[in-house]
């Protein structure tokens, strides 16, 4: 088919291929063109043109098309053209040039493009649009895709560029991992450093009620020791004011050993069952001389029992001895004996103060009467008994058992002691 713009060659609706002057003609205004043995009959208004149909069909096929720059527009630089382009995240603002080469119909050419990764579709231009710009391309992987062709002829290969441009270090992998497990070290670690604190602070605050518990403890020994003293020395002055002299020599002779063991054992908080023991011996003797035979007293230990190893408060035993001789027996006209037994029970030490005195209940009616002899001994060894279970986690307990015979009538008072035997 001829026309003003060239002629066409009409293979099918589909298969239109246009030439003119740009394939070699000698003009665009075709007169008349015909066809025979393999050879296109050109006639034109003063010219006529005999053209081979293979070197007309040649123009069917396009070489690939390509990139010609690839530019940074913040940096203003251009990058050298290869397969991938490698960019840092900064880099994202670029613009790309392309072109095929052509040299028949270059102005018939179309492209058509796409960004794989930021856009599937294709964008179809011609060849005064043969440039792109892409702005604030977020890291990762993309594909530039590009292909071209002439007009009625089917598009070439894709040609793919392949950019990548990388995430900061802060939004790289590694540094995320890195990140993470600063991040629980660095929780873990804080919250070591406050368990660490309160638990200092708590250690501390123990410490400083412990103080205030041993200061209590210490003023309870504080009240003890004149109370014991003075009732030693009131047996003392009985024994001189009844002239019994050499006995009275005898008992300050024992009273003598018997504060200078006190005086040892004074900035003690706890001394050996073995020194508890022999200091209430001390005072059972000097009770002993002092009322001559209104009482008399046993000492039994077991021989298992190695006293020396076992830990007591000092002066905890000598309280129950003095109440049983004072408020147990004395009142009674027959006198009576006093027993102190030192055992073992299933981990424990028991030690049983035991009198066979009024008991408590006549011994509490003479307490309402006569205020003579009031021991607060007992108290204190209860409150020291208390505080040295909160100090030591000693364990001791103290249970006091009213004796009484089969008609129920008071037959004396048992005293308990135990204590957790240390290992």
């Amino acid at each position: 088919m001829s026309s003003n713009q060239g002629f066409y060659i009409y293979k099918s609706p589909t298969d239109l291929f246009a030439y003119n002057i740009g394939h070699g003609l000698e003009s665009n205004k075709v007169m008349a063109a015909f066809f025979s043995n393999k050879k296109v009959f050109l006639s034109f208004y003063n010219k006529f043109q005999m053209v081979s149909l293979d070197s007309l069909l040649m123009f069917r096929g396009l070489a690939l098309p390509y990139l010609t720059e690839f530019q940074l527009l913040k940096s203003d630089s251009i990058v050298q053209i290869s397969d991938t382009f490698k960019l840092k995240y900064f880099q994202n603002f670029v613009k790309l040039r392309f072109s095929v080469l052509e040299y028949e119909m270059p102005d018939q050419i179309q492209y058509s493009y796409r960004l794989k990764g930021l856009d599937s579709n294709w964008v179809i231009t011609d060849h005064l649009n043969r440039s792109i710009v892409f702005s604030n391309l977020m890291a990762g992987d993309y594909h530039f895709q590009l292909r071209s062709k002439l007009p009625h002829t089917d598009w070439s290969s894709i040609v793919t560029y392949k950019i990548i441009i990388t995430p900061p270090f802060w939004k790289t992998k590694w540094f995320m991992v890195l990140a993470g497990a600063f991040l629980i070290a660095f929780i873990s670690i804080a919250y070591k450093l406050r368990v660490k604190k309160i638990r200092k602070e708590e250690s501390e605050k123990s410490a400083y009620e412990k103080q205030l518990l041993e200061l209590e403890a210490k003023a309870l020994r504080a009240q003890m020791n004149p109370h014991f003293i003075f009732n030693c020395l009131n047996s003392i002055k009985s024994l001189i004011q009844e002239k019994q002299t050499e006995k009275g020599v005898t008992y300050l002779t024992t009273f003598s050993k018997l504060i200078r063991t006190l005086f040892n054992n004074a900035d003690k908080k706890e001394i050996t069952l073995y020194d508890e023991i022999e200091t209430c011996k001390l005072y059972l003797q000097l009770e002993s001389m002092r009322f001559d035979t209104k009482f008399s007293y046993q000492v039994n230990v077991d021989e298992n029992i190695d006293l020396k190893s076992v830990q007591v408060p000092a002066l905890i035993i000598q309280p129950f001895i003095e109440n049983a001789i004072w408020h147990g027996i004395m009142p009674k006209n027959n006198g009576g004996t006093v027993l102190v037994n030192v055992s073992e029970n299933n981990g424990y030490i028991e030690i049983a103060i035991e009198d066979d005195g009024i008991g408590r209940e006549a011994s509490q009616q003479n307490k309402s009467i006569s205020t003579a002899h009031q021991s607060k001994g007992v108290n204190l060894t209860q409150a020291r008994l208390e505080l040295d279970n909160l100090l030591q986690q000693r364990q001791a307990s103290l249970v006091t058992i009213d004796k009484k015979d089969e008609n129920g009538k008071a037959t004396g008072t048992k005293v308990i002691i135990t204590i957790k035997e240390e290992i």
